[in-house]
C-alpha cells in the first residue's frame, strides 16, 4: 500500500470538493493487483479534489479486507459501493460525484503521476470538449508488448463519429476521462486525443496443457 498521508495527497487540492471521479470495478483481485491499481490513483499530483469510488462485484476474503484497509486510511478519497453478487456489473454513474469521471477497469493501472492534471487541464482549455483519451502500454504477462491506441503523431480532436465509426484510433478505456454531461448526449462536443502514454492495460495470458490418458 502507498505510503502517503491522505493529508498529504489532499494538501495540492484548491478544493475538497471533487472535480474528478475515478471509477473502478473490482471483483477479487489479488492484492497485488489491487494495490498496484489503488495507489496508481492515490499517486496522482493534482491542483483539484478527486474522489475513488470502488464498485465491488461480491469481493470476499482477503481482497475484501484489503479494499476495506484503503476505506479506513483514506476516508475522504476512497468510496466502496458494495455489491453482494459476485457477477459481471458495471459502473453505476448515480453513484459519482465529479463534473469528470475517469475510467479504470480490469487489471489496467496508470503510469503516470501527472495523468489526472495533464487531462483535466487539457480538456478544460476545451469547453466543448466531453472526452478525452491517450495511448497505454499493453502488457502481456507483465512485458511491454506494444502501445495501444496510437494512430497518430502530436495531440487531435476527433469527432465523436470518428471514434465510433472509424478514423480515430480506438481508446483504451484505462486512458478514458470524459464530462458526465457526455453521459445524457454523446454527439455533441469533440473527443480530445492527447499523445502521451501514461497508463497500462493488463493481459495475463494462461495456457492449458492437457494430456490424454488411453
Amino acid at each position: 500500500m502507498i505510503g502517503r498521508r491522505e493529508e498529504d495527497i489532499m494538501s495540492s487540492w484548491r478544493s475538497r470538493d471533487a472535480l474528478v471521479t475515478i471509477a473502478t470495478v473490482v471483483e477479487n483481485l489479488n492484492r497485488v493487483h489491487i494495490e498496484r491499481r489503488l495507489d496508481s490513483f492515490l499517486e496522482q499530483e493534482c491542483s483539484f479534489g478527486f474522489e475513488i469510488v470502488i464498485f465491488d462485484n461480491g469481493s470476499r476474503g482477503r481482497s475484501l479486507n484489503i479494499l476495506r484497509e484503503y476505506e479506513s486510511r483514506f476516508p475522504s478519497i476512497v468510496k466502496i459501493i458494495y455489491r453482494d453478487t459476485p457477477c459481471s456489473r458495471g459502473i453505476d454513474f448515480s453513484k459519482v460525484k465529479g463534473e469528470f469521471v475517469a475510467l479504470c477497469s480490469g487489471d489496467d493501472y496508470w503510469c503516470d503521476r501527472e495523468k489526472l492534471q495533464t487531462q483535466i487541464m487539457a480538456m478544460e482549455g476545451y469547453p466543448d470538449v466531453d472526452m478525452s483519451f491517450h495511448p497505454a502500454y499493453k502488457l502481456i504477462n507483465n512485458r511491454i508488448c506494444e502501445i495501444i491506441g496510437r494512430r497518430y503523431s502530436g495531440d487531435r480532436i476527433f469527432s465523436t463519429d470518428e471514434v465510433i465509426v472509424g478514423g480515430a484510433p480506438l481508446p483504451p478505456t484505462v486512458s478514458i476521462i470524459f464530462r458526465k454531461r457526455f453521459l445524457d448526449d454523446s454527439s455533441k462536443g469533440g473527443i480530445l486525443y492527447l499523445d502521451r502514454v501514461m497508463a497500462l492495460h493488463r493481459v495475463e495470458k494462461r495456457f492449458l496443457n492437457i494430456n490424454f490418458l488411453y
